[in-house]
């Protein structure tokens, strides 16, 4: 049993403070490996007995426990992965240690002289070893409005950003997309690093964030999103802007900026017109725009295209009244007119899965977007939708959840995974060529 040590001073006995608990470490046996390889890992410093999690780019790859003494020695093999920099961590109890590890390219094999049949009677042919299996394609979580202000507490029906954590931790997705509202209630930076970063921010290696109007509120003249931008850093594009390009896989995939819609719309200005995107333009010819466009043009006609803002150009909308935003008109019809395959928003806290439609918002099966709306991170519920559009395909009011994407060449599967694991709804469809 640990004795406390004391301290005798001016004849008072006082308890001299525990010294700060170690941080945990954890040990690799190498720093670099190819997909199939294993490779040794030890830690010491975790919770004694705890539940140990070993995951490498946000991917589970081992599950054990700890020791008596809070230490573990496991062996893990390198998932077939892309090569390049990822993340290792180990989590037991509350707490981490990680650090980067690179998975290679596999050497190149030289072709193998065929072999010539010996004669009869002599030794049998040696087989040739089939070609190895091609790497799984790569996987997208979304969902947006995620994370509640620190304050508010968890219950039911609020502030379930950290369930929805667990399940994204489960799912092991390649990479994350936050559509917005990512941080209530105003986006400050001191809010993101209180509640976002220890749920979400597990994945922040692999996300590729949008912003949301209420990051936009952090500033006092909504005309920058100072939290989300110091917290996201370059990854999150210029702050000027707040749209960029990146590619997962086969898939060319485009961040794009809503803004702050909503203020605007209550601002007042000429009722016969919609309202522009704020600070940033979508209107066509602004900036934005044109260079979505020049982006568009600048891929062949069979590429495969994703893209995602926070503001849904269609949506069963909430507070009983449906609630389309068509200042992001342009940038779907300049989507739908290239052949865009996805439409990925939030900001409606529900689910919904929208038929391929064209930029009118009328079904196209042949070349339509198709849209999806996932504000089921975590922050609530709206449960009180307006009328549904006859495209919209599926709605579900009653969950939290994300919304998972296989991004294979040519095409596309998905699934709503509700935050009890429980798939909701799934589909498939292939890349298209832009409408005739």
């Amino acid at each position: 049993m640990r004795r406390a040590a004391f301290v005798i001073a001016a004849g008072i006995l006082a308890a001299a403070p525990a010294p700060a608990a170690a941080k945990p470490r954890l040990n690799v046996s190498r720093g670099a490996a190819e997909a199939g390889q294993q490779v040794s890992l030890a830690g010491h410093g975790f919770p004694r007995a705890a539940g140990l999690r070993v995951a490498l780019g946000g991917r589970i790859v081992k599950r054990a426990r700890t020791g008596p003494r809070g230490g573990f020695r496991l062996r893990i093999r390198v998932p077939a992965r892309r090569p390049g920099r990822y993340r290792l961590a180990a989590r037991a109890g509350g707490r981490a240690a990680t650090r980067f590890f690179w998975i290679r390219s596999a050497p190149v094999r030289q072709p193998q002289p065929e072999r010539v049949s010996p004669p009869p009677g002599g030794p049998a042919p040696i087989a040739a070893s089939p070609p190895p299996p091609p790497p799984p394609p790569p996987t997208l979580v979304a969902a947006g409005d995620i994370a509640c202000r620190p304050d508010l507490t968890e219950t039911p029906a609020r502030c379930r950003q950290a369930h929805t954590a667990t399940l994204v931790e489960g799912l092991a997705p390649d990479a994350v997309a936050v559509l917005g509202d990512n941080q209530y209630e105003h986006g400050e930076l001191a809010n993101f690093q209180a509640s976002y970063d220890p749920t979400w921010g597990r994945f922040k290696a692999l996300t590729r964030p949008a912003v949301g109007n209420h990051e936009y509120e952090g500033d006092p003249e909504r005309d920058s999103a100072p939290g989300y931008y110091e917290y996201f850093g370059t990854t999150a594009g210029d702050p000027a802007e707040g749209f960029y390009r990146w590619a997962l896989g086969d898939w060319t995939v485009f961040v794009l900026n809503s803004g702050a819609i909503d203020y605007t719309r209550a601002s007042g200005g000429d009722p016969t017109l919609p309202d522009d995107c704020w600070p940033v333009s979508c209107a066509a010819l602004s900036e934005q725009e044109s260079w979505l466009r020049g982006q568009l043009e600048s891929l062949p006609d069979d590429a495969c295209v994703l893209a995602y803002w926070h503001h849904p150009r269609y949506s069963s909308g909430y507070g009983g009244v449906t609630r389309d935003y068509p200042e992001t008109a342009p940038l779907y019809q300049a989507l739908y007119e290239h052949g865009a395959e996805l439409v990925l928003t939030g900001h409606a806290h529900n689910y919904e899965r929208f038929a391929p439609m064209d930029s009118a918002g009328v079904a196209d099966s042949a070349t339509g977007v198709t849209e999806f709306v996932v504000g089921t991170g975590g922050r609530n519920l709206f449960t009180d939708p307006g009328a549904r559009r006859d495209t919209s395909e599926q709605l579900y009011i009653d969950a939290f959840g994300v919304l998972e994407l296989t991004l294979k060449p040519g095409g596309w599967s998905s699934r709503f995974v509700t935050e009890a694991g429980e798939t909701r709804d799934e589909t498939t469809a292939t890349c298209h060529t832009p409408p005739v």
